[in-house]
C-alpha cells in the first residue's frame, strides 16, 4: 500500500519525528522515499529505532 506523502520541512529533526511515528504507526512499513531535505533526521530515526536493516531507504540531497 502507498501512503500519503509526509512532509519534513527540510529539517532533520522534523524528518526524524515523522519517521519515528511512521514507525510505531506502520509496523509494515517497507520502504521509504525521501525526496528532499531531512535525510539525515530519517536515517537517524531509523538507526535509533534499529529498523535500518529493513526498511529500504532511498534519499535524496545528502550531503556533507
Amino acid at each position: 500500500m502507498l501512503l500519503e506523502a509526509k512532509a519534513s520541512l527540510k529539517g532533520a529533526r522534523y524528518a526524524a519525528e515523522v519517521t519515528r511515528e511512521l514507525l510505531l504507526t506502520r509496523p509494515d512499513l517497507v520502504g521509504l522515499y525521501v525526496a528532499g531535505g531531512g535525510v539525515s533526521g530519517v536515517i537517524a530515526a531509523l538507526r535509533e529505532e534499529g529498523a535500518q536493516s529493513r526498511i529500504v531507504t532511498v534519499g535524496h540531497d545528502l550531503n556533507a
